[in-house]
């Protein structure tokens, strides 16, 4: 039997040479590991018990393809091969070369959705305890001072199955002084639990939610933030459905949806009920082109008299990001809003070039966006060599509605009224094997007086890894 081997664990197959007859039975099979420094062998021999069914060498390659595919979900390995010799007394010893994974470091920056750069560091050791169980963290930080920190714990087996548990423990702030007027901080703790290839998972969290009106800045805060619930606590629990496939139909054809669904009210002072929903679909079309398309909506359902927090609100707005994604508006830059006076009293109001609005966010929001793209190949100085970039034409339509209640016919209204669209073109240039920056133009339409339009908008992704 030929010794399957991969160089890396992800996606990694054993090879199906077998010389000898699948049918030939077999008396006993012996498995072993080398390599291993830190995980522990009695956390891998616990995967590898199909070969205690193996009758004839038939089994063996099937159980070895078994034992394979879950070795890799341990997240633990960087290379994994098997050499597999067969006695003639029908004896079966397979050993398992392996290389562990080492503690990871990672640095990412990127251009966030309002338009800031933004830089994370993340941290990852594997193997805690010689197990399954890993430990990482990581910190982020943007240039308006917002920070996140993250402790997470994880494992891809739960009580010895197959489920990916996690429990974090994070703390996050956030600044939505341009856009709000406030700044928002958040302690939290998570468990989360996921069957093996993440269609399903069910969360429990615990929050503790502060928000903080602007003290300084062009405007004071419009009554609206001032008379929000300013500090919070939340329990909850949330179910999420996440699936990608594809269909022989289109060939090509990408297609993801997920869906979350919360339920807060089990302590604290929250009670609501949250849906939201995502699509993204990517289909080749003739001439070389591609569509995609980004589709989202959303609701929540206060369960008391009083009106829902600002941080469980929807939002649109921005040239990034996934259900907020709405190019020729700023970050927020659409739906219901508070009026702000200013703080300087000696300016007009025809003076001021800031915002003069509180974005507020709304209950209900549904979203759509398409475009079309075409690859052009740039000539660049190496000879031979050239440059892809994408330039694209694209439409988005999208609407927020403050509140929930009422009958559907109201809330219908409510979407029809608050309805914004707009359509324009882009250029998408890879940076540097790095990222892509992406430029953009839009026009907006159908624009109220208080809409943050942004016709001309700039991203940039960038990844370091180390």
């Amino acid at each position: 039997m030929a010794s399957p081997e991969n160089g890396s664990t992800d996606g990694a197959q054993p090879a199906d040479t077998v010389p000898l007859s699948l049918d030939q039975e077999i008396d006993s099979v012996y498995v072993q590991f080398q390599g291993l420094k830190r995980v522990s062998p009695h956390c891998l021999i616990r995967e590898c018990l199909a070969f205690r069914h193996a009758r004839t060498l038939g089994d063996v390659q099937v159980a070895l393809e078994d034992a394979y595919a879950r070795l890799n979900e341990l997240n633990l390995l960087k290379s994994l091969r098997a050499d597999v010799s067969i006695e003639h007394n029908g004896v079966v010893d397979i050993t398992f070369i392996t290389e562990e994974k080492k503690r990871l470091l990672t640095m990412s920056g990127h251009v966030d959705k309002k338009g800031e750069m933004s830089a994370d560091v993340r941290m990852e050791q594997p193997a805690l305890l010689g197990g399954p169980l890993s430990l990482s963290g990581s910190a982020g930080s943007t240039m308006s001072q917002a920070r996140n920190f993250l402790l997470q714990l994880s494992t891809p087996r739960f009580l010895g199955r197959r489920y990916t548990w996690n429990f974090d423990v994070a703390r996050s702030s956030s600044d939505e002084k341009s856009a709000s007027s406030y700044s928002e901080c958040q302690t939290s703790a998570a468990m989360k639990l996921a069957d093996a290839d993440g269609t399903h998972t069910v969360a429990l969290e615990a929050a503790l939610r502060d928000i903080h009106p602007a003290s300084s800045g062009s405007r004071f805060p419009s009554l609206e933030i001032q008379m929000s619930r300013l500090s919070s606590v939340k329990t909850s629990v949330k179910y999420s459905f996440a699936q990608m496939w594809q269909t022989h139909h289109i060939p090509g054809g990408l297609f993801s949806l997920r869906s979350d669904f919360e339920a807060a009210g089990l302590a604290g002072d929250v009670r609501f009920l949250r849906g939201e929903t995502f699509a993204h679909a990517i289909v080749p079309l003739p001439w070389n082109l591609r569509w995609a398309s980004l589709w989202s909506c959303g609701l929540l359902r206060p369960l008391d008299t009083c009106q829902s927090c600002l941080q469980d609100r929807f939002f649109l707005g921005g040239a990034t990001g996934s259900t907020a994604i709405f190019k020729g508006f700023a970050d927020r830059g659409i739906g219901p809003s508070g009026i702000c006076q200013l703080r300087n009293t000696d300016r007009s109001p025809g003076q001021h070039k800031g915002r003069g609005t509180d974005a507020l966010g709304g209950d209900v929001m549904m979203n759509a966006f398409s475009a079309i793209s075409l690859p052009v190949m740039l000539p660049s100085r190496a000879v031979g060599e050239g440059v892809q970039v994408h330039v694209f034409g694209f439409a988005g339509m999208g609407s927020i509605a403050a509140r929930s209640h009422g009958g559907l016919r109201t809330l219908t209204q409510n979407l029809r009224d608050g309805s914004r669209a707009s359509a324009g073109v882009g250029l998408a240039i890879p940076f540097a094997g790095m990222g892509s920056l992406e430029f953009t133009f839009a026009q907006p339409m159908w624009i109220d007086k208080h809409d943050q339009c942004q016709r001309w908008q700039v991203g940039l992704r960038m990844d370091f890894k180390g």
